[in-house]
């Protein structure tokens, strides 16, 4: 049975952040996407088109590199790479996103939230998980099929104390790997990873998350808690007998980690999740419901602090991958892609 951690190291909290990364931060709960953190750069100036000249179209951004990684238990995952175009990436490795799909979907459903966060400056890698789209085996009866052991599958990662050789991959735990190789190679920054789910893909984040946390330190550096940051679109508190309550009650996620909780207005679990989170972080938290003019946040907030839990709930019913990839008609309160990716840019920036 896999385990949680209920203390120990845990992510390391950012300390003295970017001015910047915290003014998107502040701005997530509002719904305000990183484009109104600060005025739009001179782009036109910048590629050096004359004055008057309309300005140079934007490049494609570059196409998703289908993989084939094999986890622990025999499973191809199919496996989509967005990576950041050297235009949009400052100096460095790129941070990353590791983005799941809910119950039902495939790295396509969410796609079009992987390309706002590519065009962002953040390289994500989607998977199709086990049972889903390219990923789904002759022999699997398909989604509805799935149960808890399938769901803990994806999150597993357990067997040694060396990472690199534990006897349980999973599906998130295979996609880190290869993060990892990215990593050391300088292509991609380990230090700077976020986690997004949406639904059930959530509830499995979440638990990857806090097993993530768990990894003992060696003599060589960290083995974990390299994540950064978790967003929770539509998560949903049990399904089939898969539960995210014990990855809730990990040191992680109920005091440190910053987390973003994304709903619609029949978002139920999500809104649970959320105020479950909330009690555990009383003098940390922001939130702006559904038909909420403006953020709110903890009246016990200290001066100068910064919350780390977040809700953001749009008037919609959409829940889950629909939601995430959801884009109002009305664009003044923001989109769930705009606040995602304005909460990917605070935390990775505050990480640097």
């Amino acid at each position: 049975m896999q385990t949680w951690p209920t203390g120990g190291r845990g992510p390391a909290p950012a300390t003295a952040p970017a001015g910047r990364a915290w003014a998107i931060l502040a701005l997530v709960a509002a719904g305000c996407g990183v484009a109104s953190a600060e005025p739009a750069a001179p782009v036109a100036a910048a590629r050096g088109t004359p004055p008057g000249a309309p300005a140079a179209a934007d490049p494609a951004p570059p196409a998703a590199e289908r993989l084939t990684l094999a986890t622990s238990d025999g499973i191809d995952l199919a496996v989509w790479y967005y990576p950041v175009a050297e235009g949009e990436q400052a100096a460095g490795a790129a941070p990353v996103a590791i983005l799941l799909h809910d119950v039902g979907g495939a790295h396509d459903t969410v796609e079009a939230l992987a390309r706002n966060l590519q065009a962002g400056g953040v390289a994500v890698v989607a998977p199709d998980l086990r049972g889903h789209g390219a990923s789904r085996r002759d022999e699997d009866r398909g989604p509805e099929a799935l149960k808890a052991p399938d769901f803990a599958s994806m999150s597993a990662a357990a067997g040694g104390r060396v990472r690199a050789q534990a006897e349980q991959r999973g599906d998130v735990e295979t996609v880190r790997g290869w993060i990892k190789a990215q990593a050391d190679r300088g292509i991609l920054d380990m230090d700077r990873l976020v986690v997004v789910g949406c639904g059930v893909g959530a509830v499995v984040a979440a638990h990857w998350t806090a097993i993530d946390a768990g990894w003992p330190d060696l003599v060589t550096g960290p083995q974990g808690s390299q994540v950064r940051g978790l967003v929770l679109v539509s998560p949903r508190f049990a399904m089939r007998g898969f539960t995210i309550s014990p990855a809730l009650a990990s040191e992680p996620l109920r005091r440190t980690l910053p987390i973003l909780v994304v709903a619609g207005t029949k978002d139920a679990d999500a809104v649970r999740i959320y105020d479950q989170l909330k009690r555990q972080r009383p003098d940390g938290w922001s939130e702006r419901r559904a038909g909420q003019g403006s953020p709110t946040q903890s009246p016990k907030l200290r001066t100068g602090a910064r919350p780390t839990l977040f809700l953001r709930q749009f008037d919609t019913d959409l829940s889950g991958d629909r939601l995430a990839v959801f884009e109002p008609r009305d664009s003044r309160g923001g989109s769930p892609g705009g606040v995602i990716a304005g909460f990917i840019s605070a935390v990775t920036t505050a990480a640097r």
